[in-house]
């Protein structure tokens, strides 16, 4: 269940910003905004994704509320059909590295041949591509640690430690984006306590996940 619901923030709005006169409709696409924001800035949410890579394909695709990558394992691989004993299974559990599309696509033009375990990795957009590509009759399994965001308004994942953030953030997009006139100073005071509260909350989380 939601800590942070539409309704509390709905509620803080309208009393900031004297607007008693909006609605839950007047102010999603500004909760939205902020949440992006928040999740882009840090890796405050963070989860594992499991894939299969089947045979000689050397790609995924990845969720559609990926943010970035944390780490990429190959977990192991399984021989294809898959024998109902499970003795064509081999495990790795082996981290991959990260490198630029660049040095992917460099990798590739010197040895495109197949293998049996990854080695390298590359992003591009929401694409995962794997090097070197699997063998033909094998099925691979890829674990992807990864940042993700939150997206649905109404049920929000942020802790209730994010409220305040959240609040200050969606009054300073209100009022940006209704273009109040004279009430500049008002949209820079929120556009402030907005980045003073994320600034905060980043260092809690960077002091918390050293190491991780």
């Amino acid at each position: 269940m939601a800590t942070i619901t539409k309704a509390a923030i709905l509620s803080n709005v309208q009393a900031r910003t004297s607007r008693d006169d909006l609605d839950a409709d007047d102010i999603q696409q500004e909760i939205r905004a902020i949440l992006y924001d928040i999740c882009s800035r840090y890796s405050f949410l963070r989860k594992t994704s499991a894939f299969n890579i089947s045979e000689s394909t050397a790609y995924l695709t990845l969720p559609s509320d990926f943010i970035e990558d944390i780490s990429v394992v190959q977990n192991s691989k399984t021989v294809l059909p898959a024998p109902s004993s499970g003795a064509g299974v081999t495990t790795f559990n082996a981290a991959l590295q990260k490198v630029s599309m660049e040095k992917y696509l460099r990798l590739k033009d010197i040895s495109d041949e197949t293998g049996g375990v990854y080695t390298h990795y590359a992003v591009w957009n929401t694409v995962l591509y794997v090097y070197p590509k699997g063998a033909e009759d094998f099925t691979y399994s890829v674990s992807v640690y990864h940042s993700y965001e939150d997206d649905d308004e109404d049920n929000i994942e942020l802790p209730e430690c994010f409220k305040e953030c959240i609040i200050e953030g969606v009054c300073w997009k209100v009022q940006e984006g209704f273009g109040l006139w004279g009430e500049l100073e008002s949209v820079e005071m929120h556009r402030k306590a907005y980045e003073q509260q994320l600034e905060i909350l980043i260092a809690r989380y960077k002091a918390r996940n050293q190491g991780k």
